[in-house]
C-alpha cells in the first residue's frame, strides 16, 4: 500500500511539474505574441492553444489516482479487520472448547469418585451385617459364656462404630478436598478468561491507535498535496 501511495504521489509530482512548465511556457508564448504580434489573430491563437485544459484534466486525474488509492487502503484497513476479527472469534470458541472439554472431565472425576465412595460405603455396610450375625452366631453358640459373649459383642459394636465415625470422618474431609479443587479450577478457568479478555482489548486498542494514525498520516499527505497544488 505504502508503495503504490508514493508512486502515486511522484505520478503527481511529474504531473504537477509538467503543468507548471506548460503554463510558463503558455506565459511566455502569450507575452511574446502580445509584445511582437501585431495582428489580434496571432494572440487570440497563443491563447487558444496554451488553454488550461490540460490543468484540469491532470488534476482530475490525480484526484481520481488519490481516490483510488484511498479506496484500496481502506479496502485492505477493513480486511485487516475482519482477518482479526475472524481470528479473535476461532480463539474464543477453542478457549470455551477446552474450558468444556475440562468441565466435563472434573464431572466424570467426581462422578467416579462418588461411585467409589458407595461401593466402599456397601462394602463397609456388608461388613459389618456380616460381623453382627457373627456375633449373634457366636452368642448363640456360646449360650454357656452368655456374659462373656455379651461383653465381646459389646466391645465390638463400639469398635465398629468408632471405625465407621472415623470412615465417615475421612469420606467427608475427601469431599471438603475434592470441593476446594473444583473451587480452585474454577478460579484458574476465570483468570484465565480475564487474562484472554485483557489481552483482546489491548489488541483492539492498539489496532484502533494504529487506524487513527494511518488516517492522520493520509490526513497530512491530503494537506501536504492541496498545498503543492496551491503553490
Amino acid at each position: 500500500m505504502t508503495t503504490n501511495t508514493n508512486n502515486n504521489n511522484k505520478n503527481s509530482n511529474k504531473k504537477t511539474i509538467g503543468i507548471v512548465l506548460a503554463s510558463s511556457a503558455a506565459v511566455a508564448v502569450l507575452t511574446a505574441g502580445l509584445i511582437f504580434g501585431t495582428a489580434g489573430s496571432s494572440t487570440k491563437q497563443s491563447q487558444t492553444a496554451f488553454k488550461p485544459v490540460t490543468t484540469v484534466s491532470v488534476d482530475k486525474n490525480n484526484t481520481a489516482a488519490k481516490k483510488t488509492a484511498e479506496a484500496k487502503k481502506a479496502a485492505d484497513a477493513k480486511k485487516a479487520a475482519d482477518a482479526k476479527k475472524a481470528a479473535d472469534a476461532k480463539k474464543a470458541a477453542e478457549a470455551k472448547k477446552a474450558a468444556e472439554a475440562k468441565k466435563a472431565a472434573e464431572a466424570k472425576k467426581a462422578a467416579e469418585a462418588k461411585k467409589a465412595a458407595d461401593a466402599k460405603k456397601a462394602a463397609e455396610a456388608k461388613k459389618a451385617a456380616d460381623a453382627k450375625k457373627a456375633a449373634e452366631a457366636k452368642k448363640a453358640a456360646e449360650a454357656k459364656a452368655a456374659t462373656d459373649a455379651k461383653a465381646a459383642a459389646e466391645a465390638k459394636k463400639a469398635a465398629e462404630a468408632k471405625a465407621a465415625a472415623e470412615a465417615k470422618k475421612a469420606e467427608e474431609a475427601k469431599k471438603a478436598e475434592e470441593a476446594k479443587k473444583a473451587l480452585e479450577a474454577k478460579a484458574a478457568a476465570e483468570a484465565k478468561a480475564a487474562q484472554e479478555a485483557q489481552k483482546a482489548e489491548q489488541a483492539r486498542q492498539a489496532e484502533e491507535a494504529r487506524k487513527a494514525e494511518e488516517a492522520r498520516q493520509a490526513e497530512a499527505a491530503r494537506q501536504a498535496e492541496e498545498a503543492r497544488q496551491a503553490e
